[in-house]
């Protein structure tokens, strides 16, 4: 038995079933494409079609496996398609992780040499610009109890610091009820009343605010920077304070950057250490965390400001816990110049 027909031109194939070879054909695999070789293993032309009712009568005339590939074409048609979608997905989603990976290791790369080649007069002149655009936002409290507070543990921490290389720490107190503290590049760092309101004594303001300090030191607010918001920040350090102005513009998203658990251990470690050249005791700054871990429990859902930009896990905790066991002075110098129940009442 054999497929007869004529093709244009009026030639004639004759081809015999027993050596038709059937295969999908199309992008989408939609057509049947039939063949039959010569007998020297050519291929004497082809029919493409995509008659359905030719491959049902042609089903009927074809022994296996040729009627088994007929009559469940259009499923295999279908099976084709779902496997090129996929792999397009599949492509897709490749590519974007490429991408990604790509931009992050990228980012990694220009966090690494930012924290090493950014001049400390360029960082502190970025942090700068970056705190007068907060205060504009925000009101600042200018004078008073907790005024007096910051300065007097700032004059204490910034005397304490080994090896300065060149920042110039500045305090600022924002009206806010967020129980919080940020640093900002260059070693501005602004301190909320809700967190002066949280404490229980000045020395877990300081802190508090010893750990910040060790965030500008290690450059952790350079780095998270210019990972988080990209290499232009990097490309406007290096090539001048004249960007500045820009980058102004992004530091409401600097806040909202959180530190990675290795970069907060760091400033606790550091930070610990020198609230111990202070002659300050470190148990303070565990207790205020214990507690502050206790009240985000008690509340739910609703987290703690100062919590979920300093993630206060137990290990954090007892990790405090022991250094407050071996850095704490046998005799420490406490704010006692300080009138701790003024300061709170000037809050109210």
């Amino acid at each position: 038995m054999s497929l007869d027909g004529e093709i244009e031109g009026g030639l004639v194939f004759q081809w015999s079933y027993r050596n038709l070879v059937l295969a999908h054909k199309g992008e989408d695999g939609g057509f049947l494409e039939i063949t039959s070789p010569t007998q020297a293993g050519d291929f004497n032309g082809s029919l493409i079609t995509q008659d359905a009712d030719f491959r049902s009568a042609l089903a009927a005339k074809l022994p296996e496996p040729h009627k088994g590939f007929l009559l469940n074409f259009k499923k295999q048609h279908q099976q084709i398609l779902a496997a090129k979608w996929r792999n397009l997905v599949l492509g897709a989603l490749g590519a974007a992780a490429l991408v990604l990976g790509g931009y992050w290791a990228l980012g990694h790369w220009a966090a690494d040499f930012a924290a090493k080649h950014l001049p400390i007069p360029a960082e502190v002149a970025w942090g700068e610009v970056q705190a007068q655009s907060e205060m504009a936002q925000e009101k600042v409290v200018e004078s008073g109890p907790v005024v007096d507070m910051a300065q007097t543990i700032l004059a204490r921490l910034t005397a304490s610091i080994p090896d300065n290389p060149g920042y110039h720490f500045q305090f600022h107190v924002l009206q806010n009820p967020e129980v919080n503290a940020f640093a900002l590049p260059g070693g501005e760092i602004f301190l909320l009343t809700g967190l002066v309101k949280q404490a229980q004594s000045p020395e877990e303001v300081a802190g508090v605010l010893a750990h910040e300090m060790q965030h500008v030191l290690h450059r952790h607010v350079v780095r998270r920077t210019v990972e988080q918001l990209g290499m232009r920040l990097w490309i406007v350090l290096l090539f001048g304070h004249g960007g500045f102005a820009v980058l102004a513009n992004e530091a409401g998203k600097v806040l909202n950057l959180s530190f990675s658990r290795g970069q907060e251990s760091e400033a606790d470690l550091d930070g610990a250490r020198l609230l111990a050249r202070a002659n300050l005791p470190v148990k303070p700054l565990e207790d205020f965390f214990a507690r502050l871990a206790k009240q985000q429990g008690m509340m739910g859902g609703e987290t703690v400001a100062f919590i979920s930009d300093h993630p206060a896990s137990q290990d954090r905790v007892e990790a405090l816990e022991d250094l407050s066991k071996t850095l704490d002075p046998k005799n420490p110098k406490l704010f006692d110049g300080v009138d701790w129940k003024q300061v709170q009442d000037s809050l109210k």
